[in-house]
């Protein structure tokens, strides 16, 4: 009888020590791995990488004009959790993405006026284009070749998002209270349909209209329109309700199973 205990505590020690070891193996797989991204003039683009399954699709990130990849360290831990790759890049300009001569706050520390900062931010800006193609380009070299990327965007990055889909196909984007200019608008509904997840605000009245106007336009049979109450940010809408991560991932990674590419 001794012997027989021993041996199911011995079974009982290896299980929880063997479970323990799972969740740790687990908890690092899902931590993002800090990457660093080159572009055609030699700047160094910092971003996030959460390795997913070696036969997923993936997933680029690109945060809005207030905030950097830190808003998305939750939301690419889902990603990975249900097996895709995701790269959260720090803009030019923006969190880790920055020298002397391109950074954001240093700019906004600097300008005498709104003019003169917008001026200056243009200087930045017009190297994002390029900046997120090398992104996408890094992400597909991580991915199944034939499961594609997705785009999630948040607020102005979505003028980004509309650029690479001009530039190439995409296999779905999640648009996060997005923040467009009406040539932007025009040049999204000159894109072939394809599926788009708008989530916006219903008390931020310019984003939740763009979506609502874009959503209406959208003439893929699988996009979706969910509106949060309130007035929330992007960041306040992924923090504050964390199924929303959820139904974005699992969202994602059917349209990445549909055979597009």
């Amino acid at each position: 009888m001794q012997g027989l205990m021993l041996l199911v505590i011995t079974i009982l020690v290896s299980v929880s020590s063997f479970t323990l070891h799972a969740q740790q193996t687990l908890t690092i797989a899902l931590d993002p791995q800090e990457v660093t991204i080159p572009t055609k003039d030699n700047f160094p683009l910092m971003a996030d990488y959460f390795a997913g399954d070696s036969k997923s699709a993936g997933v680029l990130l690109l945060h809005g004009c207030s905030n950097s990849r830190q808003v998305f360290t939750d939301l690419g831990k889902t990603l990975a959790q249900h097996n895709m790759h995701a790269l959260a890049l720090d803009y030019r300009g923006y969190g880790a993405s920055v020298s002397e001569k391109f950074s954001q706050r240093s700019i906004k520390q600097q300008a005498q006026d709104i003019i003169g900062y917008q001026a200056e931010m243009m200087k930045i800006t017009m190297f994002w284009n390029g900046d997120v193609f090398a992104a996408h380009q890094y992400l597909a070299d991580k991915i199944s070749k034939n499961r594609g990327i997705s785009v999630i965007a948040i607020d102005c990055a979505i003028e980004q998002a509309v650029a690479l889909a001009e530039r190439m196909r995409i296999n779905a984007l999640v648009a996060l209270t997005p923040q467009m200019s009406e040539m932007d608008k025009e040049r999204y509904k000159n894109l072939l349909d394809f599926p788009v997840y708008f989530i916006a605000s219903t008390h931020s009245t310019d984003s939740y209209n763009t979506a609502d106007e874009l959503f209406k336009w959208n003439g893929d049979k699988n996009s979706k329109f969910q509106s949060i109450k309130g007035d929330r940010s992007a960041y306040s809408i992924l923090r504050r309700y964390p199924e929303i991560a959820q139904d974005i991932a699992i969202w994602l990674k059917t349209k990445s199973l549909d055979g597009r590419q």
